[in-house]
């Protein structure tokens, strides 16, 4: 995919974010938010994309796994997933502990890779390949 199209697709991206998905923005500090503690490590007030609250928006049932927050710059799109660093430093068993977090993380970022394909395709309404996503 040549450069010109990633600025095309990235951009009609942004856009549709901006107007389908407006309602699904929060302040960082919500969307890094502990739930389990009701404690955030980030105190910005900057507006984000809840890619959680995208990713119910668009399924309802059986909804997939997905990253906290998506991010356009520079046309490259990023999944941000926040975790709490304690929880794998006081972790008993760490080592198993890592690896399921690992698990967690990997599958968050294939299933919301997943729904960033289907946003392009239906949206966008493009034939775009899986594997230009990656690119």
């Amino acid at each position: 995919m040549t450069s010109e199209r990633i600025t095309i697709i990235t951009n009609r991206l942004k856009d549709i974010l901006n107007t389908d998905f407006d309602n699904c923005k929060d302040k960082i500090s919500e969307v890094c938010k502990d739930i389990d503690k009701n404690i955030s490590k980030i105190t910005l007030d900057t507006e984000v994309f809840n890619f959680d609250k995208i990713t119910s928006n668009l399924k309802k049932n059986n909804k997939p796994k997905s990253a906290d927050m998506i991010h356009i710059q520079d046309n490259i799109i990023y999944l941000i997933e926040f975790k709490n660093t304690s929880l794998l430093i006081n972790s008993k068993s760490s080592k198993d502990f890592k690896q399921k977090l690992k698990n967690e993380i990997k599958l968050k970022g294939i299933e919301s890779l997943i729904t960033i394909h289907k946003i392009i395709n239906k949206m966008i309404d493009e034939n775009i390949k899986f594997n230009s996503i990656l690119n």
